[in-house]
């Protein structure tokens, strides 16, 4: 296990995080825009106005979870000379493409099976991010308590239906 060198001006001395962090809020909520501008009733055309939950949470939830994302993949792109990071991010992105494909589902009960995946795609991310650097499951945090609740809310949408 590769464990960093962290210098007490470390933390934030490079713009990395930073752009890490805005590059996959960015890459996280633009289809999102992109989609509700495209099809407003989206949320009723895969009944998720069914969910107890406001979709301004949602929207919170991904604000904060997404630049955390960043930050932890940040340490984890930091690592890069010492270790082969490839097959971590490559782990990550199929997570993160994941979230993204949410879009694309055409029921609640799609939405749940791909927020089963999602979640175990999050913690397998967390233990490999975990390898590399200890203080990228702090910053995973946020992903991985969301996706159990909206797992949770989802499957008691479908079998309360």
């Amino acid at each position: 296990m590769i464990q960093p060198t962290p210098k007490a001006n470390d933390r934030l001395a490079s713009p990395g995080p930073l752009l890490f962090a805005f590059a996959v809020l960015i890459a996280g909520m633009l289809p999102t825009m992109l989609m509700f501008a495209l099809d407003p009733n989206v949320t009723t055309r895969i009944s998720l106005d069914a969910v107890p939950i406001p979709g301004w949470v949602f929207t919170a939830v991904w604000l904060i979870a997404y630049p955390c994302m960043g930050i932890a993949t940040w340490l984890v792109w930091r690592q890069r000379h010492r270790a082969n990071v490839s097959v971590a991010l490559a782990i990550f992105l199929l997570g993160f493409i994941q979230t993204l494909c949410f879009w694309f589902t055409t029921s609640v009960q799609m939405t749940a099976v791909l927020d089963a995946m999602v979640m175990l795609v999050a913690y397998t991310v967390a233990f490999v991010y975990f390898q590399f650097d200890r203080r990228t499951v702090f910053w995973l945090l946020p992903w991985l308590i969301w996706m159990p609740i909206t797992f949770a809310v989802k499957l008691w949408v479908v079998f309360a239906a």
